[in-house]
């Protein structure tokens, strides 16, 4: 290692990171459980965590399972890959550098990008939250090189990438991505990881796994940075540049709303875990930032790759639909909004490929049953939109019933277990001509659908607006 780091890190710490940094995604209990034994530290962190107030009268390797087992995979492999990497920088002189700052932005990080990988259905998104987690890590180092920069620094944290970026050369000759390639650290990082570290601020979209990995961090870092950075009409269009870059690998639609609180809730908890006081709640101010982000990616955010029969429509030619609709002798029109009951359940419990699986079932479903003359709007992950012209209010119940039903019909069989949902529904009719626009129209059908939800979905909710 480099002396100018001040990195106490043991030839017995360095071969068991090398090791954390290489688990695939179907890592076992028992290959965590070995890991755990050969780390007294780890252990002693996991017992803190699941007994805080009195442990078991003797610590023998099946306890230390039970343990592993009692949190979990997922949760137990990211407690043990980022406490081993604090603790190697813990004793690091960084003056004025907000250190526990800095790894809870670096959790946050990693957490969207192990969302964005699942989202993606990415090979191994374990990795991809270790890449992100790490990415930022050469700022930590510079700091340490040049302390008499290191307040400056970290209160670049607070900048979007590009300035981040450009200051970082200026001030100190390299970006932090070039400061940790030529650490003794990059030596214990897997290539793939080091790579897209490297290279993640000039992604190239591809459909191999590095470039893949690569985007994947260029997207984590542009909306980690909606979260802490400012301006932020900046951090919003960059976050929009990075999701564009990833359409070019032909992502599905993604739900940034979910991503960004799913994260938030796994970076609180693991920091937590961690021992961090962390400033980690759901932060609500950029979750507006996150919407306004969906409003911006617009037509891309709602596209929807087509079946082989019948494609879905984009937002944009839905509402020239509407339009047309509006304009035409077609009253009386319906319009409803179908929502997925408790869909994001589905993704956290049974994972985002089952989740996926499902909901290409219930698109081929759903498209089966419309007419030729419907128009449908795959709005989100979990919500579609109905524009049904000359249909009256009794037909537009009719319909929403029957979909209503026939979400509920529909399940995935995995063993001995069935996975489905339900849905629940609100419409409203217009009557006669008229020419209102749509977030007028939006109001009221949103209106619907949560007196729908608010009675205990699996329902239809409908209104004839005033004319």
């Amino acid at each position: 290692m480099n002396n100018n780091y001040s990195l106490k890190i043991t030839a017995k710490n360095a071969d068991l990171l090398k090791q954390i940094l290489l688990f695939k995604a179907e890592t076992s209990i028992e290959q965590l459980t070995q890991f755990a034994l050969r780390s007294p530290e780890f252990c002693d962190q996991m017992l803190n965590i699941l007994f805080p107030k009195r442990r078991p009268p003797t610590i023998t390797p099946p306890v230390i399972q039970q343990c592993v087992r009692q949190l979990g995979v997922e949760r137990a492999r990211l407690l043990f890959v980022t406490s081993m990497i604090i603790g190697i920088f813990r004793d690091i002189s960084c003056p004025q550098f907000d250190k526990e700052a800095f790894w809870q932005d670096s959790i946050r990080r990693g957490c969207i990008a192990q969302f964005l990988a699942e989202t993606l259905s990415y090979e191994n998104p374990y990795e991809a939250f270790v890449a992100s987690f790490l990415s930022e890590l050469g700022t930590l180092l510079l700091a340490s090189r040049i302390p008499h920069l290191s307040s400056i620094l970290s209160n670049l944290r607070t900048r979007v990438s590009k300035i981040r970026l450009a200051n970082k050369k200026v001030l100190a000759g390299k970006t932090h991505a070039e400061e940790i390639a030529t650490t003794g650290l990059s030596a214990l990082l897997p290539p793939r990881i080091l790579q897209s570290i490297t290279d993640h601020h000039n992604p190239f979209p591809q459909k191999n796994r590095q470039a893949k990995l690569t985007c994947i961090l260029h997207v984590a870092d542009a909306i980690g940075d909606i979260a802490q950075s400012y301006p932020k009409k900046t951090a919003l269009e960059e976050a929009q540049e990075a999701l564009l870059i990833l359409l070019e690998i032909k992502t599905p639609p993604m739900d940034l709303e979910h991503i960004f609180m799913a994260a938030e809730t796994s970076a609180s908890l693991l920091s937590q875990d961690l021992g961090i006081e962390s400033n980690i709640t759901l932060d609500f101010s950029s979750l507006l930032d996150i919407k306004k982000l969906v409003e911006m990616f617009d037509d891309q955010q709602y596209e929807f790759h087509s079946l082989n029969h019948k494609d879905f429509e984009n937002k944009k030619i839905f509402l020239s639909s509407l339009d047309h609709v509006q304009s035409g002798d077609i009253a009386p029109y319906s319009i409803l909004v179908l929502n997925l009951d408790h869909f994001r359940q589905i993704n956290i419990g049974y994972g985002f490929p089952t989740g996926d699986n499902l909901l290409q079932l219930l698109q081929d479903k759903i498209l089966r049953c419309m007419r030729s003359s419907d128009h449908i709007l795959h709005h989100g992950k979990d919500e579609f939109i109905f524009l049904l012209p000359r249909t009256s209010t009794t037909g537009g119940r009719i319909v929403g019933e029957r979909l209503r039903a026939l979400i509920k019909s529909v399940y995935l069989t995995i063993g001995m277990q069935r996975i489905g949902c339900t849905a629940s529904i609100g419409g409203i009719t217009i009557q006669k001509p008229t020419k209102e626009d749509w977030d007028s129209l939006w109001i009221q059908i949103n209106s619907q659908l949560q007196e729908a939800q608010s009675k205990g979905r699996n329902r239809v909710s409908w209104k004839i607006p005033s004319k």
